[in-house]
């Protein structure tokens, strides 16, 4: 047991003196290395010499795509690999130590920016954290440091909400031309193993492409490396919260040319739902850059959508007035009737319903006519009857005998002569009253007519509105497929 012990502290002991002369080591080669060691200094034994630095870009995080202000914020894992002439040792000299962590600001580092950044609150320079380098005995210097950036990101709107965006992350070196630093891609794409999934952009592919500018203020090359973000939107936000309801919207829309004009709500709800789909297009409005370049998917739906539903109101008008157009007993001219009421009206299925109703009021006005003049006949009939009897009378009340005969003597009182000249008044008295029923017969059967022919006017008038509100209401449903059928043939596969 003593042993055991003794050999266990024996072990730590040695332990620790062995890490102690390891961290001696580290000390003293820190010491061999930085010793004279200038980071202002191109790290190259030979003045033309070229430093290669290869850049490795780790996309972890789309933060947010403002396409409003377009710009593109990321969250990027960066990692830069070159060649320091100056930091090389050899390790059997230094205990065998292959690798050396020191501060990236204690040696040269590439003075790599972001070209097109849009930072407000950091300058390019201030991008890239001070975090430690991984020096080798070869000289190979890696830095990783972690970055947010914040970069400009043209927009294409064209076909929003099922858009495709191409966002570019240029990096190059903002002093040094391409015979001084040479900026490579270690590899040609953007490594995305550990991208964090983004809940409305897809990424596609992200392309890394090394370029070779010459500015007109320089002859030398500015190499820079630019990594293309391509990304999807995911439209299933937008087609459940804009699409669907302005499909609803539509629907509702027609059926304004279903709804009858004696509601007299036709023309409120066309201009209501043109409304709503004005509010619609205002939210669109906000989320997208105001540009006059293209008009985007999204807003030329709703556009179109727009001009259906103006039109609908304008219609929705026009069929009210030629409901309304028969109360002046004036009936739709000859070439309206027959072009609406026969062509147009079997056209689009209504011939049917149209002789129906004209049946139906011919045989209602035939009932009505009928019954009046049979009324009228059958009192001009007893009243012809009983002309010549004094009694004839016993027709009509006793109030109404007064009134139309209030001077006539009694029987009782009269001498026969008497009685027959009364007789003789009676008969002139019927024989005017038979004058003025047949004046009362006539003016009946004229207003009848004119009852007629407004009804008539009424019917026809009513007729035309509603084979008109179905032609409409088949051109607004071919158009808006139509608008449907252009919209989804745009959509990038």
């Amino acid at each position: 047991m003593e042993a055991a012990t003794v050999s266990f502290y024996l072990f730590v002991v040695c332990t620790i003196f062995q890490g102690t002369e390891g961290t001696k080591e580290h000390i003293r080669l820190m010491r061999h290395l930085l010793t004279e060691y200038d980071p202002m200094v191109r790290p190259v034994e030979e003045p033309n010499s070229v430093v290669t630095v290869s850049i490795r870009v780790t996309l972890h995080q789309i933060r947010d795509l403002d396409e409003k202000n377009q710009h593109l914020t990321t969250n990027v894992w960066l990692r830069f690999f070159w060649i320091d002439e100056f930091l090389r040792w050899n390790t059997t000299e230094f205990a065998n130590i292959s690798r050396l962590h020191i501060l990236s600001s204690k040696i040269w580092r590439p003075d790599i920016v972001l070209y097109n950044s849009v930072d407000e609150e950091r300058t390019a320079a201030e991008l890239l954290s001070d975090t430690n380098v991984e020096l080798s005995p070869n000289g190979l210097v890696s830095w990783t440091t972690p970055a947010m950036f914040k970069s400009a990101c043209k927009i294409q709107i064209d076909s929003y909400p099922f858009d495709v965006q191409n966002c570019s992350l240029k990096f190059g070196s903002w002093t040094y031309n391409g015979f001084e630093v040479n900026v490579t891609s270690f590899k040609p794409n953007i490594f995305t193993d550990n991208l964090m999934n983004n809940g409305e952009w897809e990424i596609l592919s992200a392309p890394c492409v090394r370029n070779e500018i010459y500015y007109s203020c320089c002859d030398e090359p500015y190499p820079d490396v630019t990594c293309t973000v391509i990304m999807r939107r995911r439209p299933l936000f937008y087609i459940y919260n804009l699409v669907v309801p302005c499909v609803l919207l539509i629907f509702i829309g027609s059926l304004v040319f279903v709804l009858p004009p004696e509601s007299g709500e036709k023309v409120s709800l066309a201009m209501t739902v043109l409304l709503a789909m004005t509010v619609f297009m205002l939210v669109v409005m906000e989320n997208i850059p105001p540009t006059s370049e293209v008009v985007p998917l999204l807003e030329q739906f709703i556009g179109a959508t727009i001009v259906l539903l103006t039109l609908s109101a304008v219609i929705a008008i026009f069929t009210v007035n030629c409901h309304y157009r028969g109360q002046g007993q004036q009936r739709p001219p000859k070439w309206l009737r027959t072009g609406v009421l026969t062509y147009l009206a079997k056209a689009v299925g209504m011939r049917k319903h149209i002789i129906l109703e004209t049946d139906s009021q011919r045989l209602s006005q035939h009932d009505s006519s009928s019954h009046c003049s049979g009324s009228i006949l059958h009192a001009l009939s007893c009243n012809g009857r009983e002309q010549g009897t004094p009694g004839g009378q016993g027709d009509l009340s006793p109030r109404e005998m007064d009134e139309l005969l209030p001077k006539l003597p009694s029987q009782n009182q009269l001498s026969s002569l008497e009685a027959h000249s009364n007789s003789i008044q009676a008969t002139d008295v019927l024989l005017r009253i038979h004058t003025k029923l047949d004046l009362l017969a006539k003016m009946v059967s004229s207003s009848r007519d004119c009852k007629g022919v407004e009804e008539k006017a009424k019917t026809e008038w009513r007729l035309v509105s509603m084979v008109l509100d179905r032609m409409f209401l088949i051109i607004f449903v071919a158009l808006v497929f139509f608008t449907f059928v252009a919209m989804f043939s745009q959509i990038p596969s």
